[in-house]
């Protein structure tokens, strides 16, 4: 009887090692997504001024839990442009106004995300579906920067455009949840495309310091983002 237990065990051990054999202990591939990037404000004063376009490329690797489990993770190279506009004193000037500044910045993101996979239909297709965190560095700041103000007349002026560094005014890091899906198309067996879309949700604050014509007012931003996630997995 002993025997025969033992027996059915080591059956039902080999026949689940040879179907989690059958998948890939991890999967590596490369990902490029362009992306709309918005900034949410929550200091008085401050206001959206608009999203922007930009751009990321990444190192994407897909490890293993089940059949249709995976974690996912990588990094990403970030390109976000989005504005906002707020009170601001021009020193050099001598005037208070309003600063209208387009924020383009730079972070290398490391995703850590739960990636959820149908099974293949039509032999070639898959979809797929993902959940987890992001933990973005900065490793580029700059802005367009253009001041408005009211003169002696009252009429309304505003300088031209002039681009400057603002890493200190950043955040070296910031903190979001990722939420995304798509569709898989099967080349063959280790190999497929994958086309989707990714929702960034920052919960962090991404701005330095506080307003400099109201000391009091701490800058307080989130950056978000909507990207389509086009790549290949080997």
């Amino acid at each position: 009887m002993k025997q025969k237990v033992i027996g059915l065990a080591m059956v039902l051990l080999m026949a689940g090692t040879t179907g989690f054999a059958q998948q890939k202990p991890f999967q590596f591939g490369i990902k490029f997504a362009p992306n709309i990037s918005w900034l949410k404000t929550e200091t008085d004063g401050y206001e959206n001024e608009g999203a922007g376009i930009g751009f990321a490329w990444g190192f994407v690797a897909d490890f293993t839990l089940t059949e249709n489990y995976y974690v996912s993770t990588g990094f990403d190279v970030t390109w976000n442009n989005a504005g906002i506009s707020y009170p601001f004193d021009d020193q050099v000037l001598n005037k208070e106004g309003v600063l209208y500044r387009d924020y383009k910045l730079k972070y290398l993101q490391i995703p850590l995300t739960l990636k959820m996979k149908t099974n293949k239909f039509n032999e070639k297709h898959s979809f797929y579906g993902q959940l987890g965190l992001g933990s973005g560095f900065r490793i580029g700041a700059k802005a367009k920067d253009q001041f408005e103000y009211t003169d002696e007349s009252g009429q309304k002026i505003k300088t031209p455009e002039e681009e400057s560094n603002i890493t200190d005014d950043i955040n070296i890091f910031k903190a979001s949840l990722i939420v995304g899906g798509g569709m898989q198309f099967h080349i063959d067996e280790s190999t497929l495309l994958f086309v989707g879309i990714n929702y960034n949700n920052g919960f962090s604050n991404i701005l330095e310091g506080n307003n400099n014509v109201d000391g009091t007012l701490k800058q307080k931003a989130q950056l978000h983002y909507l990207e389509l996630s086009v790549g290949v997995i080997f």
